[in-house]
């Protein structure tokens, strides 16, 4: 069946999965222009069967908006539709009203729920939007509870995860080897922590860099190294030599050259994300590297869930600088024999669940 795919903008990460899918459906891919200016995006023109950019625009000062131009969206090629969930976007609910009337098959991909909705009003509108649609495919398990309280149907929410470039970053991982990166760097063999990602207040990378302090105070030294562009939090190098940490810890910057972030992760000894870990864990997963993250789930990023607490990493106590000190320390000190048992259950994981593949049988199954 002829399928239409609607999503709100075309991140850069989701190509590898957009182009599988347009290599296994007959299928046409349609993305507006609402996506955050700080995520870099893909050319759409990389998919052969991309048709358009539709503009989203705002609903006066109301949180609803609304798609210009939709009219090709409305095709009778097309027998099934899958959108992102988005219940206060006008466009997707006459989505949904034409689809119920043509009796065509249409699914949300979206996060879920994260919590209980009790506010009547809102309750009711959700349970329209989401239990009318043929599907949901959701990031991981911790959202269903509350879709099913909502009303959805169990076999109608299908667990899609995330993930990255599976097929690239494999092919790097077996040419991966320990190297000298950080020795060189910082002129010694302490074990490095490292962070990558966009350097976000609401990361709380100031926790990470207190908790290197506390160890370093205790007698346990480690590196630390820093790999991303700094979006909002200015106030990090000046944290950095308050606690004259200079010689401990690397302002790498941004990096976009995957080779060089294979060998950053695989050398390092832990990944540590304070705060909505998201898909730095999928990225050092990927290279066998353990991930550390808060155990606030309820506001955590879908892809905690692909740490298994334990063996491929650990989360700590919510904003507490001790804690996330002490789980550092539990997987810096790991033996080689340790460390290697990690890689190999971290890229099991990875390959198994949280891959393009395993995204793409998923759709298989339930699209057909």
């Amino acid at each position: 069946m002829k399928c239409c795919f609607f999503f709100n903008y075309n991140p850069l990460y989701r190509f590898p999965i957009y182009k599988k899918i347009e290599e296994s459906f007959d299928c046409d891919f349609y993305f507006g222009n609402d996506g955050s200016p700080s995520i870099k995006q893909f050319i759409p023109e990389l998919l052969e069967h991309y048709k358009g950019l539709l503009i989203c625009v705002r609903f006066f000062q109301t949180p609803f908006t609304y798609y210009k131009d939709i009219k090709p969206l409305f095709c009778n090629q097309y027998e099934q539709y899958i959108i992102t969930g988005a219940p206060f976007c006008i466009t997707t609910w006459l989505l949904l009203a034409y689809c119920k009337i043509r009796r065509k098959k249409i699914y949300v991909w979206c996060h879920g729920l994260y919590d209980y909705v009790k506010k009547p009003f809102l309750r009711g509108f959700l349970k329209i939007y989401y239990t009318n649609m043929n599907g949901i495919f959701v990031y991981n398990h911790y959202s269903c509870p509350f879709m099913l309280d909502l009303g959805c149907k169990k076999e109608r929410l299908h667990i899609v995860h995330n993930s990255l470039d599976t097929d690239l970053q494999s092919a790097i991982y077996d040419k991966c080897h320990a190297s000298d990166i950080y020795r060189k760097h910082f002129t010694n063999d302490l074990p490095v922590v490292i962070y990558i990602g966009r350097v976000q207040i609401r990361k709380k990378v100031d926790q990470l860099i207190y908790a290197c302090k506390e160890l370093i105070s205790n007698n346990n030294p480690v590196n630390l190294v820093i790999v991303g562009p700094n979006d909002d939090d200015e106030s990090i190098g000046e944290l950095v030599k308050s606690l004259n940490l200079e010689s401990n810890v690397w302002f790498f910057g941004p990096s976009y050259d995957e080779t060089v972030n294979a060998e950053l992760l695989y050398n390092a000894s832990v990944c540590v994300c304070p705060n909505g870990v998201g898909l730095s864990a999928i990225h050092s997963l990927s290279y066998g590297t353990p991930v550390v993250s808060n155990d606030d789930f309820a506001h955590q990023m879908p892809e905690f869930e692909s740490i298994i607490n334990e063996q491929t990493g650990s989360f700590f106590m919510s904003n507490s600088i001790l804690d996330l000190s002490e789980h550092i320390n539990k997987w810096v000190i790991k033996t080689d024999e340790e460390r290697y048992k990690i890689r190999k259950m971290a890229r099991k994981t990875i390959l198994e669940e949280w891959s393009v593949q395993y995204q793409l049988s998923i759709l298989k199954k339930v699209l057909g």
